[in-house]
């Protein structure tokens, strides 16, 4: 860790390597999810925080969170968490009581 130089990305690359199209990339910084360097040419470009951020908001979607939910989230560790928590335990087949908690 110590020689190692931060890699930054641009749009393109960015996507690939995280599973989404150059659009959602768009979405994700026009909801203000995610706020990529801007270079001197005004490219986009993306380095480690934004990267884990982006993760972070895949993850979410893919546990069926709106874009509006995550952007509450996300910066509140400890919030998350516990939304985390309810979800893994709302899909635990022994959790399926009627009065199982979900997120909206």
């Amino acid at each position: 860790m110590g020689g190692e130089k931060e890699q930054w990305f641009g749009p393109g690359e960015t996507a690939r390597r995280v599973g989404v199209t150059t659009k959602a990339l768009r979405v994700y910084e026009r909801e203000g999810l995610v706020v990529p360097h801007r270079a001197e040419s005004r490219w986009r470009l993306y380095g480690p925080a934004q990267i884990a951020r982006l993760h972070q908001i895949i993850v979410l979607r893919d546990l069926g969170l709106s874009l509006k939910s995550i952007k509450k989230l996300v910066g509140d560790h400890s919030r998350l968490r516990e939304i985390l928590r309810l979800q893994r335990e709302s899909w635990n087949p022994r959790n399926t009581r009627s009065g199982a908690r979900s997120l909206s």
